[in-house]
């Protein structure tokens, strides 16, 4: 299953998904890479030559990482890790997709998709006490502020092998505020107490909000059990059909029924 090998440190493989890999029996590990191409179909040039029209190039070098080594590992002809590392090997932009066919349970059709198993971003000068006191969940260094021209490229890749839609399953709460932009999660519920999270709880940073997720300290105010953050996928497609079926007018209802939900926090 997709979830067999991830780069996710901390990631419990869902029990149910809206988005399920057609053949489950499919090994992405396999030996068998078609030569250096990103899935078979875009060459090393090409794949740069995107990086750098998305801007990602420039801003490393406006954060003072000149001469920036570039690679693509081929795990398989359906699992790619594409890297941007300091001259001394350090890694600073980490990127593993898989592209593959999903069964969308909503239409009930095979569907070509980009999944995000893994986006790492890090600036490794960052490395004092001072700035391990404000990482996030799962850090080790402070991100570098290039989610956008992150967001970019992978749109980039996603039109140049004319896939139907990216994806990606947040390990953390923070991780899904990164993503909320451009992606919103199939799951009306999911979609809903993430966002009424942010409004009721506003004057909270989001690394304070987080923490207290993660920490368990958010409770439903109508019955006082706990709050779980569980994975589900967030989407984006700018195929219409794709989007307009998963995002439809029942999605919409409920996704406004949940919305109403209250919480609190208890320490």
């Amino acid at each position: 299953m997709i979830f067999d090998d991830s780069d996710k440190k901390n990631f419990e493989k869902p029990i149910e998904l809206d988005l399920d890999l057609v053949d489950p029996n499919s090994d992405l590990n396999t030996n068998l890479k078609i030569g250096n191409l990103l899935f078979g179909k875009l060459g090393e040039t090409e794949v740069f030559e995107l990086i750098k029209n998305s801007g990602l190039i420039q801003k490393l070098n406006d954060r003072n990482f000149f001469n920036i080594n570039f690679s693509i590992e081929y795990l398989s002809d359906l699992d790619n890790r594409i890297f941007l590392k300091t001259r001394e090997g350090e890694i600073l932009v980490h990127i593993r997709l898989k592209f593959a066919d999903f069964f969308i349970k909503k239409i009930s059709e095979n569907r070509k998709m980009i999944y995000i198993d893994w986006l790492l971003t890090q600036n490794v000068s960052l490395k004092t006490e001072k700035y391990k006191k404000k990482l996030f969940k799962g850090q080790e260094y402070p991100g570098l502020n290039v989610f956008k021209e992150i967001t970019i490229l992978i749109f980039m890749i996603h039109k140049k092998l004319q896939s139907y839609g990216v994806f990606n399953i947040p390990e953390y709460f923070h991780d899904a505020i990164l993503f909320q932009k451009e992606f919103r999660f199939v799951d009306y519920e999911k979609e809903a107490y993430f966002k009424k999270l942010q409004i009721q709880f506003k004057n909270f940073t989001i690394r304070e909000l987080s923490n207290l997720i993660h920490e368990s300290k958010i409770f439903f105010k109508s019955n006082g059990k706990q709050f779980l953050w569980n994975h589900g996928e967030m989407l984006s497609s700018m195929n219409e059909f794709i989007y307009e079926s998963i995002f439809d007018e029942n999605y919409k209802n409920q996704y406004k029924k949940f919305f109403e939900t209250e919480f609190e926090i208890k320490e």
